[in-house]
């Protein structure tokens, strides 16, 4: 039995009788070296806009639009190429590994797919965000890095595609390989195009999007190689009949993981909005809601990397026909999710100013009222946490429409008119979004974990 192997048996076989405390600890046991890996891949997040932030505010708020414009446009793609981990992951746990390598091929093929006429959408952004209020000099700033970050899509989704199916296989170590050199990588040439050294230019913003290009190519590059060099042994026409294109696979993946597309689209959709509105009281409320949004997104990485171990453990559960242990692991990632994010929302608070002159040096985006903006950022962390893993439980048993349906209702018909309702007519500004955003994280969170219940205890 093989390494895999032996940590899928222990990740979905019978857990017997023990305590939701100690199959929270297994959950976490588990999922170290994911969330290990998605708060590295954060971490290059928080340290590009800190090495920007130190620039100026000016620079950060044209990486602040430059991506969310961009998400905007890649986070369908996402959507699509994450549902290759519920299949992947449910062929593993039956023990069907070229089935799952299938699947897994099929989704670098769909990231070719999805690449192409998706990066032609990112000239089409600069016209967009002037219509919604951005001025015509930020919007020609903006338009160098999303052409850039149009040519490193590809590249993108290729290393996502990995992630999910070294996710999906028990394959953890792989992922923090991933990140930790992604990141060393992003760093070196952040201080070159970004600080100047060793005579490279100072780029600011520019140079953010030069690095991340260059480390998602380099690294899809390796990836690829390297899983190409791991199926060798496997015979000429069992890899000729999985690297030809699936129109059936594809079907599949594109019917589970649209509704994960348009609800990431929605989510990122409101979130440039919003953006877009905060952006017209000028560069340093921008700025600062940049902050606490990089701030917001780096801590749930905690909950994103036992999101996704959860997924892969209860397609994995299902896969072999266990589907009695689906309540069990989601329960148990939401005792665990509850402790992590708690301790790391005190420690935010704790530390308040400091945390946020990590990512700027300047008064004009710390502001007067950072704690209470800082309080309201921890709330929306913890929220959003119990958001992370219902979503992740209930993909690992297949079900992705109506999640998609509560977080749309939720953000278009709740957090967008209240937010923009404590804005402007309650004087709040951009305290009013942040204090939309908890609330409305807390009323998905409950809508979600009911239907998993539902869902996981029916027979």
């Amino acid at each position: 039995m093989t390494a895999a192997e032996t940590e899928q048996t222990g990740a979905s076989g019978d857990l017997g009788p023990t305590s939701p405390l100690r199959d929270a600890t297994d959950a976490l046991r588990q999922a170290l070296p994911i969330i290990v890996s998605h708060m590295l891949l954060t971490v290059m997040g928080a340290v590009d806009t800190a090495f920007v932030g130190h620039v100026s505010a000016h620079e950060v708020s044209v990486l602040a639009l430059a991506n969310t414009a961009a998400a905007c446009i890649t986070v369908l793609g996402v959507g699509l190429i994450m549902a290759s981990e519920t299949f992947v992951s449910q062929a593993f746990g039956s023990g069907d590994r070229a089935t799952a390598d299938r699947f897994h091929i099929q989704s670098l093929w769909l990231a070719l797919f999805i690449a192409v006429p998706a990066a032609a959408l990112y000239a089409v952004v600069p016209l967009v965000i002037v219509k919604l209020g951005v001025s015509q000099a930020l919007a020609t700033e903006v338009r160098p890095l999303l052409y850039l970050r149009a040519l490193g899509l590809f590249s993108y989704l290729v290393v996502g595609a990995f992630r999910c199916y070294f996710g999906a296989t028990n394959q953890g170590r792989k992922l923090v390989w991933i990140s930790s050199s992604a990141l060393a990588l992003c760093l070196v040439l952040n201080l070159f195009f970004v600080s100047g050294m060793l005579g490279g230019p100072r780029w600011g913003a520019l140079g953010i999007v030069v690095a991340e290009v260059c480390t998602w190519t380099m690294s899809a590059l390796a990836l690829i190689v390297a899983f190409v060099r791991s199926r060798r042994g496997r015979p000429p026409a069992d890899l000729a009949k999985d690297v030809r294109p699936r129109i059936e696979d594809f079907r599949r993946m594109v019917s589970l993981g649209l509704p994960l597309g348009l609800q990431l689209l929605m989510e990122v959709a409101a979130f440039f909005v919003i953006a877009s509105l905060i952006s017209r009281r000028g560069e340093a409320p921008l700025a600062t809601h940049y902050v606490l949004v990089t701030i917001a997104g780096f801590v749930p990485a905690i909950a994103q990397g036992l999101a996704i171990s959860t997924t892969a453990r209860i397609g994995q559960a299902v896969g072999k026909g266990a589907r009695a242990e689906t309540w069990r692991i989601g329960r148990a990632g939401v005792i665990a999710t509850t402790c992590l994010l708690g301790a790391c929302g005190a420690l935010i608070l704790l530390f308040d100013t400091s945390v946020v002159r990590i990512f700027v040096g300047g008064d004009d985006v710390v502001g007067t009222q950072v704690r209470t903006l800082l309080l309201l950022c921890v709330g929306f962390i913890v929220a959003s946490g119990f958001v992370d893993i219902a979503g992740s439980a209930l993909q690992g048993i297949g079900d992705t429409k109506v999640p998609f349906l509560i977080q749309a209702i939720g953000l278009w018909l709740f957090l967008l008119p209240l937010g923009y309702l404590l804005d402007t007519r309650f004087g709040l500004g951009m305290r009013g979004y942040w204090i939309a955003y908890p609330l409305l994280r807390i009323l998905v969170a409950l809508a979600l974990w009911g239907r998993f219940r539902r869902l996981s205890r029916a027979t």
